[in-house]
């Protein structure tokens, strides 16, 4: 477990593939989505985060700010 009071960053992308048979409206990859972000720890089990996506597809591209808030509901301390 973390400690309260932990900063810490996080840094995704996510590929996104058609499954479907491509035609000429869609393609094999379908979307992209990158993230980064800037957490704080405000006990052992919550954290706050904020951050900026990106998010692009066939057709559009769009930029969102997106805050987070995670919750550890069980903890499996190592023995």
């Amino acid at each position: 477990m973390a400690e309260k009071g932990a900063v810490y960053a996080q840094i995704y992308d996510e590929i996104f593939i058609n499954g479907e048979k491509p035609t000429e409206n869609s393609q094999f990859f379908d979307r992209n989505r990158i993230y980064l972000g800037i957490g704080y720890r405000t006990s052992p089990r919550l954290a706050l985060q904020f951050g900026l996506m990106e998010q692009t597809s066939n057709s559009l591209s769009k930029t969102q700010l997106q805050f987070s808030a995670f919750h550890q509901l069980i903890s499996r301390k190592s023995r």
